[in-house]
């Protein structure tokens, strides 16, 4: 019920959203997936679990009967020197009655249960967290991709409107005498080209806000703003590498699982009592139906199995293993994606430099420009021109921070971080 409430919420709020940050995202994600319900059912598993391993050592009551008929009785027959004969016990033999069975001793393995119950349930709860966090990286990935597409197609913008000017200018010199129509239709084939490559940036931003939609349950639409900050603190954040943790859960649970197979091999101590009522055949002089009762106490100790307990330990042993080799490849794994992603962010910083040094000499030209503009020694055309390429550079320059963001952010979450 909760988490309906929390998803109508949202979708309540979000009709109205002009922008949404990556945080925001991602809250949403974790708020309304479905993988968020597991984390409740395993938990209450593991309470159940525990309540149903805590009834072993709670004494339990059956009710018992038999029935029975057997081919041949014991007779005595004292002979004559004594006048009375003692009765005919009968073939037949039923009961009917009332057990209370108790455990007294399993071996330990009951206690070594809640142990492997409990790592069961963290190595599940652990494999859920993982899984959201993969959802939190697919949905990050999208949402930058979409910053992307925005400026690129900002970009284009920009080149589309320089070429327009070219088309212009060349336009006029067609008509001069200064150039011909194929120069014309050169620069037209152009335009065609870069409305195309247009069309197909807005096609792919629309898919991928449709998908981040799903993902989020936010009503993102072409015109929602996409924010986020280019720079994010993690140093007081602590590092989880959930999938890590879970692979430790499990070795663990295999190496107590090994424990407890051992123990089948202990001796198991029960105590029962019954009352019954019935004809036992117990006094072979007694042929009524009478109650009768019983108490005692079992001992069962298992003391050669032909090495069965010993294969299924070292079975249990040998999967510990083999997630162990499992859990080295997945550390090799991620050290190799955050060499690369360290590495990457590193190559984003130089080309951050060099836009800066570009962005910074367009402007120098730019002021040039516009002071030739007022001079009259250049047309509107050519400072136009500049003026775009400054522009452009400056988005170009906001595509590095944006790439370098989701290359920050990726490494974040990569070792478990959270936004």
């Amino acid at each position: 019920m909760k988490r309906i409430i929390t998803i109508l919420s949202l979708m309540y709020l979000s009709a109205f959203l002009n922008s949404v940050t990556l945080s925001e995202c991602l809250s949403s994600l974790r708020d309304t997936t479905p993988i968020s319900d597991q984390l409740v059912l395993y938990e209450n598993q593991m309470h159940l679990t525990n309540e149903k391993l805590n009834a072993n050592y709670l004494p339990s009551l059956y009710l018992t009967g038999n029935a029975s008929w057997n081919s041949e009785i014991t007779k005595i027959e004292f002979g004559s020197a004594i006048p009375v004969n003692p009765p005919t016990p009968d073939k037949d033999r039923e009961g009917l009655g009332i057990e209370l069975r108790q455990m007294i001793w399993d071996g330990g393995i009951t206690s070594l249960s809640k142990k492997a119950n409990k790592l069961n349930s963290e190595a599940n709860v652990l494999e859920s967290i993982s899984r959201v966090r993969a959802r939190e990286q697919e949905a990050a990935s999208i949402f930058f991709n979409i910053v992307n597409f925005t400026d690129t197609i900002e970009i284009l913008e920009l080149q589309r409107s320089n070429l327009n000017a070219r088309l212009s200018q060349t336009e006029q010199l067609h008509q001069n005498g200064l150039k011909e129509i194929s120069d014309v239709r050169l620069v037209q084939l152009d335009l065609l080209k870069l409305d195309g490559e247009i069309v197909s940036l807005k096609v792919k931003k629309r898919t991928a806000i449709r998908k981040l939609s799903q993902l989020t349950n936010l009503n993102l639409m072409s015109e929602t703003e996409f924010i986020f900050p280019f720079y994010f603190e993690n140093s007081s954040q602590k590092v989880k590498l959930f999938e890590i943790e879970r692979l430790d859960a499990l070795i663990s649970l295999q190496k107590l699982s090994a424990k407890m197979i051992n123990r089948k091999l202990y001796p198991q101590i029960t105590a029962k009592a019954d009352y019954s009522y019935g004809k036992p055949g117990y006094n072979m002089f007694s042929t009524d139906y009478h109650d009768y009762y019983s108490a005692g106490v079992g001992l069962s100790w298992k003391l050669w199995d032909f090495n069965q307990v010993a294969k299924e330990k070292r079975i249990a042993l040998n999967q510990a293993e083999i997630i162990s080799a499992t859990k080295d490849d997945l550390l090799l794994t991620i050290d190799h994606q955050l060499k690369t992603i360290d590495s990457e962010i590193r190559s984003i910083n130089y080309l951050l430099e060099l836009s800066n040094e570009r962005v910074a000499l367009l402007t120098e030209i730019v002021s040039s420009f516009e002071h030739k503009f007022e001079s009259g020694v250049i047309t509107t055309s050519d400072l136009l021109v500049q003026s775009n390429n400054l522009m452009s550079a400056q988005i170009e320059q906001r595509q590095y921070r944006t790439n370098l963001s989701a290359l920050e952010v990726k490494k974040i979450l990569t070792l478990g971080g959270k936004l």
